[in-house]
């Protein structure tokens, strides 16, 4: 029973996805160079799936997401199936 009240006073967040995207891109000329070939995106940290207070006075969460990639890459949030600004 107590842990049923615990639960009714949270919010699961809906899992969010952070899209790393990259345009891959190469010189032509007298051969391609590794730094020329691209690569990635590589995750280096990626949000965890966690519950937040429903009463939350900021109403706000923090994400974390950090990719490398050549070029370097775009970042997309999304939530679902829709685009997060």
């Amino acid at each position: 029973m107590k842990m049923w009240l615990l639960v009714s006073h949270l919010v699961i967040i809906s899992i969010t996805t952070c899209l790393a995207e990259f345009t891959w891109y190469r010189r032509y000329g007298h051969g391609v160079s590794e730094e020329d070939k691209g690569f990635g995106p590589i995750f280096e940290e990626q949000p965890i799936n966690t519950i937040y207070p429903e009463e939350s006075l900021e109403g706000k969460v923090s994400l974390n997401c950090r990719a490398r990639a050549s070029p370097f890459p775009v970042y997309k949030w999304r939530m679902n199936n829709g685009d997060v600004d």
